[in-house]
């Protein structure tokens, strides 16, 4: 019998920091982090905001962060606008803004139209999700789960990383 899908949406995630559209069908929003950012567009559009765009250095951070959660298995946001201020996205400005949303899930909580769900369902997450200021996102992924008490290698832990 297989185990129940578990999904945790970060409370913490509301991490907001500031300092001096697409269908899932189409070809561009197929895989894990494609289809997160589609999914993304997909609710920014629909509240009549402008769609973001992927970055690869927020991509970056966002994916190590995933894989250092499940690696430690700890949940958290650690230290947020660190990790942005060290990227090659936040030197090249002179001041920013950034938030960031995590979440997990197993089975079918485990997949990116289920992790924007969850973000959407979360107040704090769905401030982040349609911040109008945001127009970039970097989205990570990692295989597993953060957690100590839930073993599931199908499991997926995600970060997105916002920036205007």
């Amino acid at each position: 019998m297989a185990a129940p899908a578990r999904v945790a949406v970060a409370v913490l995630a509301a991490a907001v920091v500031a300092l001096p559209a697409a269908s899932s069908a189409r070809p561009r929003c197929r895989g894990d982090v494609a289809a997160v950012i589609c999914a993304i567009n997909a609710q920014r559009t629909a509240h009549g905001l402008r769609v973001v765009r992927g970055d690869r250095s927020l991509a970056a951070i966002a994916r190590a962060h995933s894989v250092a959660m499940v690696a430690r298995r700890r949940f958290a946001h650690g230290d947020f606008s660190a990790r942005v201020a060290r990227t090659a996205w936040a030197r090249s400005r002179r001041s920013w803004a950034a938030g960031e949303a995590l979440a997990w899930g197993t089975g079918e909580l485990a997949t990116p139209a289920s992790t924007v769900a969850a973000w959407m369902a979360s107040a704090e997450h769905r401030a982040i999700l349609l911040d109008p200021r945001f127009r970039v996102v970097g989205v990570g992924r990692a295989f597993g789960v953060p957690v100590p008490d839930v073993s599931d290698p199908d499991g997926r832990t995600y970060t997105a990383d916002f920036g205007t």
